[in-house]
């Protein structure tokens, strides 16, 4: 399985959005962000020319920019286990009209940045509403 980062997930507005609907929620969240990213199942590894196709074709959107801050915290939102998102699908299949044959799959996920209000890191508890807050259960 091959992680490859890539382009913002979501629009300012729709972070200043989230955030404060996770403040609302009585969660201490001072800083939220969000990108993509794409998990490929791989039969054998990519070599150099494939990696510049894979490149190409997850290099989409706005590009992602987060400031250097300390005790960020990661949160990865991903598609149930077992199922197949309409996205894989489609992604999927033109991998492999790309010559890329050795991509079995790829999927896509969302890896949220998050920082607490205050020192320190969030606790369990907080985690867990922060992780419900942010996730789609029927997806």
């Amino acid at each position: 399985m091959l992680l490859l980062r890539g382009s913002a997930a979501l629009s300012a507005f729709r972070l200043q959005h989230l955030l404060k609907l996770l403040q609302e929620a009585d969660l201490p969240v001072a800083y939220l962000n969000a990108r993509f990213v794409h998990l490929l199942d791989l039969s054998e590894a990519l070599n150099a020319e494939q990696t510049a196709v894979v490149t190409a074709l997850l290099r989409y959107g706005t590009p992602f920019t987060e400031e250097s801050r300390d005790e960020i915290q990661e949160i990865c939102v991903l598609p149930r286990l077992g199922t197949i998102s309409p996205w894989s699908s489609k992604a999927s299949e033109i991998f492999r009209h790309c010559g890329l044959g050795n991509v079995r799959r790829v999927e896509r996920g969302v890896s949220y940045t998050l920082m607490r209000a205050g020192a320190g890191t969030f606790s369990t508890t907080e985690m867990e509403q922060i992780r419900r807050q942010l996730h789609d259960p029927m997806t």
